[in-house]
């Protein structure tokens, strides 16, 4: 049995969690927002110029590509629906994708 198997996060460990799912969302979620914003309402699957250079800051960030173009796509989406279970579904789509992200971190604990 190892040692790390015998140790148990104190509340102290979660707190510093939380803050750093906190920051890493925060600055996540600002480079989704920039992504949704520059989509092209007509064309939003093919990228435009100002969301390929909003993906390589994002890179440069350390952040996932993928993540960044799948979560603002969401997002853009979530912001045009007008149907209330559209809506809910797109919703529902965003936060798994997110709560994943987090997990994948080793932040699920603080994820909210």
């Amino acid at each position: 049995m190892s040692v790390s198997s015998n140790l148990v996060e104190t509340p102290e460990d979660l707190e510093v969690k939380r803050k750093a799912w906190v920051w890493n969302k925060r600055e996540l979620l600002n480079f989704v927002t920039q992504y949704a914003e520059a989509a092209d309402p007509v064309a939003i699957s093919v990228p435009t110029s100002e969301q390929n250079a909003i993906v390589a800051d994002a890179e440069k960030a350390k952040f996932p590509i993928t993540l960044v173009r799948k979560l603002g796509k969401l997002q853009f989406q979530i912001n045009a629906a007008d149907d209330s279970d559209l809506l809910a579904e797109l919703n529902d789509k965003f936060t798994t994708a997110l709560r994943g992200y987090a997990e994948k971190l080793g932040l699920g604990q603080a994820f909210s």
